[in-house]
């Protein structure tokens, strides 16, 4: 004798089949897409970031990032890297983060799901990564320094001027501390001068914070460009030259920690301007300072 399945049970095995189908369709491709983020929610900061994909599939995206502001359920607003920077009609794909992976260099991998599918996913979605988005995804994964500098950074299409200071170097980029930095995805000469060198290349705007400053990746180098960087980065990385030291007074003892904690304080506010620290973060550090 057949034992008649309630209707519930055909359709909740129906649902569960679709939506499995529905992934196996919808599998994630290493494809590298140059895309803008920024939230969708005003009270979630109004920043704006230049991040190339790790992955793709019809409806999600994913990428790495070194900033600490994103958060499971935040919305975000996506668009492609290389158009218009202005404008809200500019916006059109609309997603939620889904996941946000912290990863043992520091980055962290934010899954973005977006709520259709998308032109930024579909596109291409079937080609292998590409050789110029392994060559970002490189630049970003080089380890970096605290160094300062003067440099020259011109817009190649305006012909906008800055002069400022960088703050720190990798052999991928570098950032360059000033309170009006130029928009995401613009193309720039810039000039270092460091010592008696001086480093000249083509970058491009990788992430773009007003009053802050700004992170530039470079471009194409030559040998010549990128042993100047290595060895600027050499000096960086090499341990300081240990001397002996007499006894510091007690009054030079007490005036040089105090100095030493204003400056504690003035990086710690420096890194919450540039979304790497949060409030909370930058409190408890502060807090642990004074102690």
């Amino acid at each position: 004798m057949q034992i008649p399945i309630p209707i519930d049970d055909v359709r909740t095995a129906s649902t569960t089949s679709a939506r499995t189908e529905d992934r196996r369709r919808n599998r994630r491709v290493p494809v590298s897409r140059d895309v803008r983020v920024r939230p969708a929610d005003s009270r979630d900061g109004d920043f704006e970031e230049f991040r190339t994909t790790q992955n793709v599939s019809r409806g999600a995206l994913y990428f790495l990032t070194s900033l600490h502001r994103y958060y499971k359920g935040m919305r975000l607003w996506v668009a492609p890297a290389h158009g218009p920077s202005t404008g809200s009609d500019n916006w059109k794909d609309l997603g939620q983060v889904a996941r946000v992976d912290c990863r043992p260099d520091g980055q962290y991998g934010v899954a973005v799901a977006l709520s259709a599918a998308s032109h930024l996913a579909t596109s291409g979605a079937h080609a292998g990564p590409q050789p110029s988005g392994k060559k970002n995804r490189e630049q970003r994964n080089e380890p970096r320094y605290p160094f300062v500098a003067q440099v020259v950074v011109v817009d190649e299409r305006g012909g906008a001027r800055i002069s400022a200071r960088i703050s720190d170097l990798s052999l991928g980029g570098c950032y360059v501390d000033t309170l009006n930095p130029f928009p995401l995805g613009t193309t720039v000469r810039l000039r270092i001068h460091k010592n008696d060198q001086i480093f000249d290349a083509r970058a491009s705007t990788a992430s773009s914070h007003t009053g802050s400053g700004m992170g530039l990746l470079f471009r194409e180098m030559t040998p010549e460009q990128r042993s100047t960087l290595a060895g600027w980065l050499d000096e960086c990385a090499a341990p300081p030259k240990s001397s002996p030291m007499a006894p510091l007074p007690a009054e030079e003892t007490e005036h040089r920690d105090g100095r030493d904690r204003r400056l504690a304080v003035k990086l710690i506010r420096s890194l919450v301007q540039k979304g790497i620290l949060s409030q909370s973060e930058a409190a408890a550090l502060i807090e642990d300072s004074q102690a």
